[in-house]
């Protein structure tokens, strides 16, 4: 005999989900980003080859917006922006950041 109960209780449970990598399973901690130590290396060294220097700056929400609103005006990233205003600034002042190579205004 079939127990009523029993197929009730099967046919409204829901599946359990399945999970959707690999990476999901490992347990407790910090979900992993590469499945392998080899795929980490390769992106950290890959990261290490950028061309420039990294440089951490902190902001007034003005100035931020000011360099956001250039950025999305002119459709750059925020670092070739601030690179651009630079490369303006360097020749506006040329004077002071390479003294050697004025003539200078005494004569």
């Amino acid at each position: 005999m079939t127990d009523l109960n029993a197929l009730e209780t099967e046919t409204t449970q829901a599946p359990a989900p399945e999970p959707l990598n690999e990476l999901e399973t490992k347990g407790r901690g910090r979900p992993r980003k590469y499945q392998t130590d080899n795929q980490r290396m390769q992106a950290y060294r890959s990261n290490q080859k950028r061309e420039g220097k990294r440089v951490e700056l902190c902001l007034d929400f003005t100035t931020h917006r000011h360099i956001k609103t250039l950025a999305d005006t002119w459709g750059l990233s925020l670092s070739d922006v601030v690179a651009r205003l630079v490369k303006e600034l360097e020749t506006k002042y040329e004077d002071i950041l390479y003294p050697e190579n004025s003539t200078g205004r005494d004569g």
